[in-house]
């Protein structure tokens, strides 16, 4: 079975965004077509460092030094972006991600959750559930996706959509039993069965 690996970002440090007063504009991470995490950030104009450590942790505590960028990093008058490849992402967990810029220790944090996507280029989690199930999606062009619920009569009972890569479906009104679902997007056409406990 081929897997599709669905990287979702969530920015943990200043909340949502990259504060101002930091020393970068972003830092993000994406997912290359070998499934391995590709890490990105741009420190801002007037900015410099002696080095970059790329970090990884599975548990946001304990980091272990995955990489390093040695010498004189930034630039004075341009904003300078940075690259860098992990090639072994933990599947099917959150991985947390910390970059140090140089001496003076200033630390940035962002964080994915790795997905196993089947070759239809999605995944649901946990099937069978007690009446919450998480879709994600592979959508990088943010399509419309709409999800659709059917009793075993074939009766739409719900439908959802979305344009990112997941969706979280809410059965807990519904009685415990088997349920249809197809999914239609641009790339994604599927259906198959839920089961509430």
């Amino acid at each position: 079975m081929k897997y599709i690996y669905l990287f979702f970002l969530l920015f943990i440090y200043a909340g949502t965004t990259i504060a101002q007063n930091t020393a970068i504009n972003f830092f993000r991470a994406d997912v290359t077509q070998q499934n391995h995490v590709y890490l990105c950030w741009e420190l801002k104009s007037g900015y410099t460092c002696n080095g970059i450590n790329i970090y990884h942790s599975t548990d946001n505590n304990n980091f272990s030094l995955i990489g390093d960028i040695q010498g004189i990093c930034g630039s004075v008058g341009n904003a300078e972006r940075y690259y860098f490849t992990h090639h072994t992402p933990q599947l099917n967990s959150i991985n947390y991600y910390m970059i140090e810029l140089g001496a003076n220790g200033d630390r940035y944090f962002s964080q994915t959750v790795v997905y196993a996507l089947n070759e239809q280029g999605y995944t649901i989690f946990p099937n069978p559930s007690n009446g919450v199930f998480n879709f994600y999606f592979n959508n990088v062009l943010n399509e419309i996706i709409t999800v659709t619920l059917f009793d075993l009569q074939g009766k739409m009972i719900a439908s959802q959509t979305t344009t990112t890569n997941s969706l979280i479906l809410d059965l807990m009104s519904l009685e415990s039993g088997f349920y249809f679902y197809t999914i239609s997007a641009i790339n994604i056409s599927a259906n198959g069965k839920l089961i509430k406990l």
